[in-house]
């Protein structure tokens, strides 16, 4: 199972758990290296110990995470389990047991198209915030008064916008918007979360906000990535004359 990882190979650890979670650390990744092959399991990994923010991050014993693997061949992603924590040679390590086969991956939510999109977004209070947290659906009747603004850069994890007032980093926030998916028009109402808001240093007035989606539907999120490939498409066939 581990024909195309590398002693050196990096990997990224997302710990495993429904996705609706509400824990802040349910989508947290941790960056890792290979380090050795362990001598009692062959489908186990001795690899560094995580550090975060300047600190080691402990990894419990029996937890597991989904782990991506970023080979020379490409990404590849597995189960694993951690079974063992030590500290050798003044260095913390932590050894990996893969629970599955690795599987070739591509981070298709993350493919990103610059676009000009016309969206209006509402941002939730603090009741409305809570709901959505708690159910992981839309509030009803949003209090706000809907915004009228510009998506330029568009991917299946979210979006970038472009206001004409600065958002609140770690706000939610609802937009709506249309994508030409496939000959029809598709409405899309999707939550999502402030990551940052900025003034844009080349337009006035103008704050570049970055948006991550939030509690998405799997098939909201497979029609934005289908939009995404259809409008590449289209723009290399152009190039092609």
């Amino acid at each position: 199972m581990l024909d195309n990882i590398v002693l050196g190979t990096k990997i990224e650890l997302q710990k495993r758990m429904d996705r609706f979670s509400l824990s802040p650390q349910s989508k947290r990744s941790y960056i890792s290296q290979v380090l050795d092959y362990s001598e009692e399991d062959e489908d186990e990994l001795v690899c560094a110990m995580p550090i975060f923010e300047g600190r080691i991050i402990p990894l419990e014993v029996n937890s597991e995470y989904d782990a991506f693997f970023y080979t020379s061949k490409g990404i590849y992603k597995a189960a694993v389990s951690i079974t063992r924590r030590a500290k050798e040679r003044n260095i913390y390590t932590v050894n990996l047991k893969l629970l599955s086969n690795p599987e070739k991956f591509q981070r298709r939510e993350y493919y990103r198209l610059e676009c000009t999109i016309e969206v209006q977004y509402s941002l939730f209070n603090e009741e409305e915030t809570q709901y959505f947290l708690r159910h992981s659906k839309l509030p009803n009747n949003l209090q706000a008064n809907p915004v009228k603004a510009i998506i330029v850069d568009i991917s299946g994890g979210g979006v970038r916008v472009f206001t004409q007032e600065q958002l609140n980093t770690g706000s939610f926030i609802m937009l709506n918007f249309q994508l030409f998916i496939s000959g029809k028009l598709k409405q899309f109402n999707v939550a999502g979360k402030i990551v940052m808001s900025l003034e844009s240093p080349n337009v006035s007035d103008i704050y570049d906000t970055r948006i991550e989606f939030k509690r998405i539907a799997d098939n909201e999120r497979s029609e934005i990535v289908k939009y995404i490939f259809e409008q590449q498409r289209q723009l290399r066939n152009k190039e092609r004359g």
